[in-house]
């Protein structure tokens, strides 16, 4: 979901939240506001999910296919380059797009939803 600051993205989240919670194993809401790297993000992901899952999957999208997971990543817009149009990733942060897409296009029951002012490109 992208649109202006403060238009309610994070309140349809939240009421979508409120209204599928029991279809979902896990449900994570992390925002992206320091902008932390794909490692980052990606073992912190992998930290939460490891504390029921014995042994620990390899990736993400393992994760993804072993569990219903809804992720919600917020504020977005923090991976773009102001100086450049809208959508373009700061440097040193493409994998971000790679690893949308895997997400997007590999087979899986999980559900990742991203909050921005800007459309990935």
């Amino acid at each position: 979901m992208y649109g202006l600051s403060g238009i309610g993205k994070s309140a349809i989240a939240l009421k979508l939240i409120e209204q599928t919670q029991t279809e979902f194993d896990y449900i994570i809401w992390l925002s992206l506001t320091n902008t932390p790297a794909l490692s980052t993000l990606q073992t912190e992901l992998k930290q939460f999910f490891g504390r029921s899952q014995q042994p620990p999957l390899p990736t993400i999208i393992d994760y993804f296919r072993s569990s219903r997971c809804l992720v919600i990543l917020d504020d977005v817009q923090n991976i773009f380059s102001s100086s450049q149009l809208a959508g373009q990733y700061l440097a040193g942060y493409e994998d971000y797009g790679k690893f949308f897409k895997q997400i997007a296009t590999s087979s899986h029951q999980s559900c990742l939803i991203l909050l921005s002012w800007e459309k990935p490109k």
